[in-house]
């Protein structure tokens, strides 16, 4: 015989939650924990932000600062915020080495293709 429905129908049994449990879960989304660190402002990492706007490509100042920001950092130096301005220039002179990359990329997919064949 068959029925109008094709699907057997699960019969739901009702939970019950008790009050603990539900004061836990409201907790949880109304004061999640703080994700990461900290961003805090700092007048070291202002003064280390300042050597960007020097125009000397070949500073030592400069230089020895993208090698500080480049290389491996201890694990004791590690810092329990993340510096804002030292973010930003991490940022700046990461894309500036992308942006060389792609205009060189780009520069190069004419001839890439024109000679292959």
């Amino acid at each position: 015989m068959s029925s109008d429905n094709p699907f057997r129908i699960k019969q739901k049994e009702p939970f019950q939650v008790n009050e603990d449990t539900i004061e836990k879960i409201i907790k949880k989304r109304l004061n999640p924990k703080p994700k990461g660190k900290a961003v805090k402002f700092t007048w070291k990492g202002l003064t280390d932000f300042a050597h960007i706007f020097d125009t000397n490509i070949f500073s030592p100042q400069k230089l020895s600062r993208i090698k500080e920001l480049m290389g491996d950092k201890d694990k004791a130096k590690e810092k329990d915020y993340i510096d804002f301005f030292e973010d930003i220039e991490k940022s700046v002179y990461s894309g500036t080495q992308k942006l060389g990359y792609a205009v060189g990329d780009i520069i190069t997919t004419g001839i890439e293709g024109k000679y292959l064949w």
